[in-house]
């Protein structure tokens, strides 16, 4: 499939056991460009920091294990490395799950070291079409952030939607400038 993208050739799928027609994939000469739709903001959202978890295969099955089991939904997920032997592990969740996270049974399923959680934060997110297909997408929504000082905390993209979790007080300033640098349309 990779060949036939590279080269633009035809491409039919059909059933080796029936005589259906099949179906026939190309690239087509209408290729949706790159296009910003919306820019949306959730200020309902906390951010559970697991700090100095080791770093060891299984940790993080059973840090998703737990919070499936306590019926938690996480948003975004991030491990980063501190050094060869411990991480720290963050994800976004919704702000009424809060009171169903056990804190406790996570921290010595985990074996953080420490369980912290900000609040004062809020996901902003540009939806839209193929928004991953060029970098200059993403570069407009961090250099629009930048030049307003907002900094980024987390990001997550995928072809629909690219999102930043930012300071919770941010949030207009940065609504109204991506409006502007994407040129959308205000919302009545």
């Amino acid at each position: 499939s990779e060949f036939a993208r590279k080269y633009d050739i035809k491409v039919l799928v059909k059933n080796a056991h029936t005589n259906a027609r099949g179906t026939l994939i190309w690239r087509g000469s209408k290729v949706e460009q790159p296009i910003v739709r919306a820019v949306t903001s959730d200020d309902e959202i906390v951010k559970v920091v697991l700090q100095e978890v080791p770093d060891r295969p299984g940790i993080a099955a059973r840090v998703l294990k737990t919070l499936a089991e306590q019926n938690v939904n996480i948003d975004m997920i991030i491990q980063s490395m501190r050094s060869g032997e411990f991480n720290t592990m963050a994800f976004t969740i919704h702000g009424s799950d809060l009171s169903k996270l056990k804190q406790d049974i996570l921290k010595t399923r985990s074996e953080a070291k420490e369980i912290t959680v900000e609040s004062s934060i809020a996901k902003l997110s540009i939806v839209g079409v193929n928004l991953t297909a060029t970098p200059a997408i993403a570069a407009t929504l961090f250099e629009t952030l930048a030049n307003e000082g907002i900094n980024i905390d987390m990001i997550s993209a995928s072809n629909s939607r690219i999102s930043v979790v930012i300071d919770s007080n941010m949030v207009h300033l940065a609504v109204n400038a991506i409006h502007s640098a994407f040129s959308l349309e205000e919302i009545v």
